[in-house]
């Protein structure tokens, strides 16, 4: 499959085009959970994070999520995730209170590089407790001192998205501060960010297929794969010269971009049309099938 290779991107950028600037925000975006004072008001109210969240995860839904993956909390919140239920060591009560009131996906779906979301609300008691270190699953990177890595998580602190393999990348939400706190597993700790600032940035990956998802498996990490100002033939993916079907080069990831592309990704994205193809694709470009890794979740 050919085309042109431009996007039509909410923020009205072509790929390729400069960046430059675009993080130039406020410094108080950036700053850690460590200067958080506990005499302060939350940033955010529960209602205010559970909007932005519900934002972040209603755009995944129109491209590689189904709208019935969104699981909306009902009335009054989920009622498991009550006192009672969790325990009284489980995070402070603003922390629960805000858990309470979140969307969740009936699924881990995957949100950044092997990065799969928290489903609180299916959660029994017993996922509830806490090790010696005061980690609940899926807390076992983040540490607020990071030369310390046993050293308890603060109570507004909970684990959003846990990382998995080397490179995954572990999410963090501040609830107090209204920030995401990023770390690459097995490498370095990231840094901490407004969370509607951190979640606009990764959608605007995925819109620019820096990131690139597909249901059911890995998101492809494509971050450092220049963008082609000219329309790719297939000819020219075919007849690379390949060890095996299992090795991909920053052509393939070029030319599975123009056929996202193709398919209306972002705006119009005909996902299911495009998914009963792109084994189809992959095969014409001299891939296995099975060479785009399933995520096992």
């Amino acid at each position: 499959m050919e085309g042109s290779e431009e996007e039509d991107d909410d923020d009205g950028e072509e790929g390729g085009e400069s960046e430059e600037g675009e993080d130039d925000d406020d410094d108080e975006d950036n700053q850690s959970s460590s200067s958080t004072d506990s005499n302060t008001e939350p940033r955010y109210t529960p209602e205010q994070l559970a909007a932005i969240i519900l934002d972040f995860y209603t755009f995944f839904t129109k491209l590689h999520f189904k709208p019935s993956d969104l699981k909306l909390p009902p009335p009054g919140g989920w009622p498991n995730l009550t006192r009672e239920n969790v325990g009284p060591n489980f995070k402070s009560d603003y922390t629960l209170s805000v858990l309470r009131q979140l969307p969740y996906l009936n699924k881990e779906g995957l949100v950044e590089y092997n990065c799969s979301v928290q489903d609180y609300s299916t959660r029994t008691r017993e996922s509830f407790e806490l090790d010696e270190y005061g980690h609940l699953h899926g807390e076992d990177i983040y540490t607020h001192d990071y030369d310390d890595r046993d050293a308890p998580i603060p109570d507004h602190i909970v684990s959003f998205a846990p990382g998995y393999s080397s490179g995954g990348i572990e999410l963090m939400l501040n609830v107090h501060d209204g920030t995401i706190i990023a770390e690459m597993i097995r490498y370095s700790h990231i840094g901490e960010e407004d969370i509607q600032r951190y979640f606009d940035s990764i959608k605007k990956k995925f819109r620019k297929l820096r990131l690139i998802p597909r249901m059911g498996r890995k998101t492809l990490d494509a971050e450092k794969v220049p963008e082609r100002s000219r329309g790719i033939r297939l000819e020219a993916v075919r007849n690379q010269i390949r060890d095996n079907t299992w090795d991909s080069s920053n052509l393939d990831l070029q030319y599975l971009r123009q056929v996202y592309r193709d398919y209306g990704w972002p705006r119009a994205f005909r996902r299911e049309e495009f998914e009963a193809n792109l084994d189809r694709v992959l095969v014409e470009m001299g891939l296995s099938p099975d060479w785009w890794e399933r995520s096992g979740l």
